[in-house]
Formats: C-alpha cells, sequence, structure tokens
C-alpha cells in the first residue's frame, strides 16, 4: 500500500474521541508515563498490553502507544460491546492501517482453549510460545510483562484501568503485543488478540481460570510495521488527538531489571 499522507491526516482527524473518564472527587490528576528508549519497557495502552524492546526510541514508543489507543477508540466506536471480538480486533487491524501501518499479517486463525484449568496468563504464554517462535527474547519480555502485572495490588490504578477496558460482564477482550526495531529502523508489532467468554463474571481476567463448559478463550494474530519516515510525519497527528486521555488510559508496568533486549 503506497502511503498517502492527506489521507492518513483524514483518517486520523476522522476518527472519534471517547468521553474521557472523570477524575475521582479529592485525587490528583493521574500523569502519563515518560517514555525512553534504552531500556525495555511495558505499558497498559487501554485494552493492549505492550512490550518494547531496548532499541525503541521514547518518541516511537509514544508514536506506537498513541496509534494503538487512537485504534481501540475506533473499533470500540464500530464494535462495541464484547459480542464480536474477532470483527473488533479487524477493525482495530484496519484502523492501525488507515494510520499508516503495513500489514504484514492478520491471521484468520482462531485458536481455542476449553476447560483446561490454566488461568488466562498462562494459556497467553503458550500461545505466544507458538507464534514467537525463534524469539526467545520476546517471549521473555512478555512472561516478565504478566508476572509483574501478576504482582500489582488488584486496587492499583494501572490494573483498575486495565480492568475497566477488558472486562465486560461475562467476558473480556485484551491484546499483548511486543514491539521490536528491525535493521532499517522499521518498528514491527506483533499484536496477539484474546477474547474470553465465561459463564460468570470475569474479574482478574488476566488470571481468570478456564474450566470446562465454563468458560473459553480465543486468540489471533496480527503483525504490522511501521517505517521511521511515516511514524515521523503521523506522531504529531496522532499526539494533537489523543494527549488528553493519555494519562487517563496509557500506564507503564513496572518491570525489574532486564538485560538488553
Amino acid at each position: 500500500m503506497t502511503f498517502d499522507l492527506e489521507q492518513v491526516r483524514t483518517a486520523i482527524a476522522a476518527a472519534p474521541l471517547p468521553p474521557k473518564p472523570p477524575v475521582m472527587l479529592g485525587m490528583a490528576p493521574a500523569a502519563a508515563p515518560v517514555l525512553t528508549g534504552g531500556t525495555p519497557q511495558a505499558l497498559v495502552v487501554g485494552s493492549d498490553v505492550v512490550s518494547f524492546a531496548t532499541a525503541i526510541a521514547g518518541e516511537h514508543r509514544q508514536a506506537i502507544a498513541d496509534s494503538m489507543l487512537l485504534a481501540q477508540f475506533m473499533a470500540n466506536a464500530k464494535v462495541p460491546g464484547e459480542g464480536d471480538p474477532v470483527g473488533w480486533f479487524d477493525t482495530y487491524v484496519g484502523a492501525l492501517g488507515s494510520f499508516g501501518w503495513r500489514t504484514l499479517a492478520n491471521d484468520g486463525t482462531t485458536y481455542a482453549f476449553e476447560g483446561k484449568g490454566l488461568e488466562v496468563h498462562k494459556a497467553i504464554l503458550e500461545v505466544v510460545g507458538v507464534l514467537l517462535t525463534g524469539a526467545p527474547i520476546a517471549i521473555k519480555l512478555v512472561e516478565t510483562t504478566l508476572k509483574a502485572l501478576g504482582t500489582m495490588s488488584k486496587d492499583s490504578p494501572l490494573i483498575t484501568l486495565f480492568n475497566r477496558e477488558t472486562q465486560h460482564a461475562r467476558a473480556g477482550r485484551f491484546q499483548v503485543a511486543t514491539v521490536r526495531h528491525e535493521a532499517d529502523g522499521t518498528a514491527v508489532v506483533e499484536i496477539m488478540a484474546f477474547a474470553l467468554t465465561a459463564n460468570k463474571t470475569v474479574t482478574q481476567i488476566l488470571f481468570f481460570k478456564l474450566h470446562a463448559d465454563e468458560s473459553s478463550l480465543q486468540s489471533r494474530r496480527g503483525t504490522l510495521a511501521l517505517d521511521d519516515a511515516t511514524m515521523r510525519d503521523i506522531a504529531p497527528l496522532l499526539r494533537a488527538r489523543v494527549i488528553a486521555y493519555r494519562a487517563a488510559f496509557i500506564s507503564a508496568i513496572p518491570l525489574p531489571p532486564l538485560p538488553a533486549v
């Protein structure tokens, strides 16, 4: 697909924005995290859990997070609720494409987990291990990120944000993504989408247990790429649309010290 900045500008400008979450009475407004390169980093971006490799520069991390957030807003507006997670993910990937990302793969295969007694985060690691075969460092980064989420208080602002964006009564939908750089500076994002359905209220979605005839987990995968020049063109456009939403929808996940990846 040929990059057309005017078409991208139009798509970004037309993307619907949700109401801003209210600030709780007596609480100071949250601040958006500062994104810097030179170290692995993980974020919750709405319903995305995103892990960045060391080489991704801070301004690129911000542009990627902004594009993911605006794409979620578009998908939420077009496919509301939890009834069609596959349609939601296809709309999300399509929105990223309209912002200048190139879709390298949008795997139509749906992987299903039913009745294994697995916690959701362990099922995620099974999928990640299969889909990211040959990328042990990326697998380790996802594993470390999920473990870090698991150690956080369920009442922490970050967990509250993630639950708000992913849990819908008896269903849940979220994405796990890894970001790496190619030699030419192109950012490549592997996005694994997960949809959980259950016959009871979903809480603590990453640690929800899958049981036979009671719950199921489905997964799909997309791979997208954004070259450096395009990223620099779209970064200010994305920033203008979502800067007022960053603090409410983006939060850093504290990670233990990791080797450069």
